[in-house]
């Protein structure tokens, strides 16, 4: 196993099929790393939320739009950050649908695209600070969303890892 090691701190610059050939050499050595490696691929290529949340934060209400692997209780539950937006502060769900991880990453741009003059910046800090948009544009948000959603919905391909 240390040959297998020594040979893992190298591979990266290795190409395709070496690497190919060394991921399936530790998931056979290591089948521990199975559920961690899916993981990591559902980041790229598995399902994902696109949602639209009506928020009350810092005494101002505002439109955040976002994706995520989990449900948007999952994805406000976290505490990873001082400023971010809690359960507490999302007033309803607007929108919350699934789609593959490409198809969900070209609606959430696609309705950025439409909206970006209503942009709050600097509202908070964390994930998804920059996705914070005036309460104005809540009805432009959801009918983008709504008329775009079926062109993205069956779009299967890979985006960057988060």
């Amino acid at each position: 196993m240390k040959e297998l090691y020594e040979r893992h701190l190298k591979i990266r610059d290795k190409e395709e099929d070496i690497k190919r050939g060394h991921i399936n050499e530790l998931l056979i050595n290591y089948p521990e790393l199975i559920d961690s490696v899916l993981t990591k691929i559902d980041t790229s290529f598995g399902e994902h939320v696109v949602y639209i949340i009506h928020v009350y934060k810092n005494e101002r209400d505002m439109i955040k739009i976002g994706y995520t692997k989990n449900t948007v209780e999952q994805r406000y539950g976290e505490k990873r950050w001082g400023d971010q937006i809690t359960l507490k502060d999302i007033k309803e769900k607007l929108r919350e649908k699934r789609l593959p991880a490409l198809g969900a990453i070209k609606l959430e741009n696609k309705i950025k695209e439409y909206i970006q003059p209503y942009n709050l910046k600097g509202q908070i800090t964390g994930p998804g600070k920059g996705e914070l948009y005036d309460i104005s544009c809540k009805d432009l948000i959801i009918e983008t969303y709504d008329k775009y959603y079926d062109t993205y919905k069956d779009m299967v391909g890979t985006k960057k890892a988060n």
